[in-house]
This record gives structure tokens, sequence and C-alpha cells, in this order.
């Protein structure tokens, strides 16, 4: 009762969390059909304006300002027709801002989540899900598994000479490979530019050239980390996958995202209903957001391509209760569990309000399975070493061949005078300071 007890209020926290009003960046204008009709386009994605909103419309003209009530109807794209109470009669009359009231409304992934706390309080469900005891409240601690998971012998990894890994780089995909009863589960600690891309894009090479991975899914919280995953495989000419995208997300927002390369391998959600499972032969291999698990049509896609192995990047930003819902889909399939992230990074969504919010990062009895890519490519060595020191404890080297030496003064500290304020949506020091 205590963890279905934090499932739900961690929910209900989050929801309360979400501003009561919003104000939409948009721009209004009237209809052609002479009705004095509106219609606003949304200009920034995370304050779009939403299908069913509530709305408070300011309104200027000669007289002065007023608040015309009305609402979203259908959305396309950016574009939101608005229902107003009443009509706008002259024609210098002027939106001034929109209001949206009222909090979101909960996404699918929340409504499943909702619904699997509360089939296990019915007595419909219960701790049964091996995935969900071992994560959550395994017996004295200590992970185990059902005998009838598969134990095949492990898989070597193989030298790329046109793309060489580190130890601790072919180390992680020798765990992400195993299929050994310590290894169901395991935790891989990237931190910037340590590979963590190469790393899932050498392991996918390996593991659909076996039988032993029937279905491979590789998610992730945002789009943006799916999509980059994405062209990471196609830059080593891997094409043999399918990128679920929501329409929402893609049609009039985010079309530029996904170049030429990747058009031919990606399926907008409305197309799920009618799409042709015979366009999956042959692939094993599923690209999406961890929300997208929830969409009403995913059993198509994983009827065909089952989840048996699930890789989850940008895994240390996602709170582990958001978990929940594949983690009951795929209980018959899934086999092996691969988080990849860095919680010395951005903490799960929430966790500054609620400290108790974890990640998978943060749960005691999975410490003794969290490997660490243990080199950084990206920054000069000077920064690389101070970062490995504050932050990753000196276990994070950097890479010896970087084309910026100790002879370039690379990182420097300068203390500026003067007192931290705040600022649009950060801090700054009030001292204006200047470097010649």
């Amino acid at each position: 009762l205590l963890i279905l007890s934090k499932w739900a209020a961690d929910s209900v926290r989050l929801q309360y969390m979400k501003p009561l009003e919003t104000e939409h960046s948009v721009t209004v204008t009237v209809g052609s059909d002479g009705a004095g009709s509106l219609d606003a386009r949304s200009s920034i994605y995370k304050n779009k304006l939403r299908r069913n909103q509530n709305l408070d419309l300011t309104v200027q003209n000669e007289h002065g300002t007023f608040i015309i009530p009305g609402n979203t109807g259908g959305i396309v794209g950016r574009r939101a027709p608005l229902n107003i109470s009443r009509e706008l009669g002259s024609s210098n009359q002027v939106v001034g801002k929109i209001l949206s009231k009222g909090r979101d409304i909960l996404t699918n992934a929340d409504e499943k989540k909702a619904a699997a706390v509360l089939r296990m309080l019915q007595g419909e469900g219960d701790f049964g899900n091996i995935w969900v005891t071992n994560i959550w409240d395994p017996p004295n601690g200590t992970m185990s598994w059902p005998k009838s998971f598969t134990h095949p012998p492990p898989i070597t990894v193989p030298e790329v000479p046109n793309r060489p890994l580190n130890s601790s780089q072919i180390f992680a995909i020798a765990k992400m490979l195993s299929l050994e009863s310590d290894n169901h589960i395991i935790l891989i600690r990237g931190p910037p530019g340590s590979g963590k891309t190469s790393v899932i894009s050498r392991f996918v090479e390996i593991a659909t050239a076996s039988p032993q991975y029937p279905g491979l899914w590789l998610i992730a919280q945002s789009n943006v980390a799916v999509k980059n995953i994405a062209e990471k495989l196609a830059s080593i000419g891997y094409m043999n996958w399918k990128l679920l995208v929501s329409r929402d997300f893609i049609f009039d927002w985010h079309e530029h995202l996904y170049g030429a390369r990747l058009q031919n391998n990606l399926i907008s959600s409305d197309q799920f209903f009618t799409y042709s499972t015979s366009n999956l032969a042959g692939c094993k291999v599923i690209l999406c957001t961890l929300s997208m698990l929830s969409n009403s049509q995913i059993s198509k896609f994983s009827r065909y391509i089952p989840i048996h192995t699930l890789i989850v990047d940008e895994a240390s930003q996602i709170e582990v209760g958001n978990f929940l819902p594949v983690l009951f889909t795929a209980v018959k399939t899934l086999q092996k569990l691969c988080f990849i992230g860095d919680d010395k990074q951005l903490p799960p969504h929430g966790q500054e309000e609620i400290q108790d919010l974890k990640s998978v990062f943060e749960i005691d009895h999975l410490h003794n399975h969290i490997y660490l890519l243990d080199t950084q490519y990206r920054m000069p060595p000077q920064m690389g070493d101070f970062i490995s020191s504050a932050v990753y404890d000196g276990d994070l080297k950097s890479n010896p061949n970087h084309v910026i030496t100790d002879r370039t003064l690379a990182c420097q500290f300068i203390h500026v005078p003067g007192v931290e304020i705040f600022k649009g949506n950060s801090f700054i020091v009030g001292t204006f300071f200047y470097l010649f």
C-alpha cells in the first residue's frame, strides 16, 4: 500500500504543479466567413492551444478593454478555430491576449498509470508483475527472475575499425547484450560526450543480427532524443527500424527535424489505424517516446515486433513511476531492460518541488547494476578534469587526443563582484563586466 500510495500521490502532486491558467503565444485573425469567427495560430509548441480548452480573450477597441469567454474546437497543427460567446462587432477590435483556464488534462500515459494503480487497489492486479516487483520491492532487496527467462551464451562485441570503442563502452554493450539473470535490468551512466548514442547504435547492430532478440524498442522522454538515436543509426548505415511519432508533435511544428533520410522510416500516429503490418516485415527495431507506448494503437506494432528488449535513453530524467504502463503492457514479452542516462545532470521533472521523486538511478538496490561510460570526448581535458573531480568523483577520464591541448587555456573562472538577481527565467549578477 505504501508503494501504491506513492504512485498515486506523485501523479496528483505533479498534476497540481501545472498552472491553473496559461497565457498562450498566438496570432489571431478574423475568419473570412464574415460572421466574426476567429482563428488562432500558436507560435510556441510548449504553450500551444489544445483542443477543448476554456479561454478568456482580452479584446481592445475604441471604448476600452474587455474579456470575452470562449473555447477551442479541433486543432490542426498550429491552427485553432476559436468558439467565442459573442461576435466581434467591429473590424478595429484587437485580441490582446488569450488565457486558457484550468490545468492541462491528463495524458494517455497518466491515465494508464492511474488505471494500473486502480486495478491493483481493486484486487484485479497484484505485484506478481516480475518487473514491478524487482524495481520497487524485491524480496530482501535481491532481484530474482522466472526460470522461463532464456539464458543463451554471451555474444561478443566485434571491433569495427572505423568506429572504435573504448573499454567502458565495450563492457556496457556486453552487459546490454547479456541475458544472464544478473543483467535483466542494467543501468548505464553516460556523462556528457561519453558516447551514449554510439553505445546504443552498436548494440542495435549486434543484437538485431542475433535471433536472441526478436524485438528492440528504443525509447526516450523527448521526441528530440528519439530523433537523435534515429540519426545515429542512419549515420552508421543501419536503416532497418521504424520511428513512431505523434502527429501533434510533427505536423505543422517539427517536420524540419526529420530530414530526408529519416522520412521513409517515420510513421505518424494518424497513420497507425490504417498502417499495414506487412511494412514491418524483417524489422526488429522500433523507436518512440515513452508516452507513445500508451497510445491506444501501439499493440499493432508490439504484436508484430515484441517488446523483448527495452532501451531507455534519458532515463535519469524520468520519474520511475512513469514506467508502470509499459511494464504492465510488455510483461509477457519483456526480458531485458536497459536504462541509459546520467543522474549527475538533469533530474526527473518536478524533483525540485517534490524532492522524493526518483529516477531508476536513485533506487538503492539497483546501484550495483550501474556501469559508467568513463571517457568523455566533448570537452577539452582541462574542463573534463574539473567536471570529473567536481561531479564524478574523479572517475571520468578525458580523451587524451582532444584537439585542444594543455597548451591552450580552455577553462577559466572569473569572479564578478555584484549581487545575484533574477531576470527572465534565470539568475544574473547585477554588474556590467567587460573583458578585453
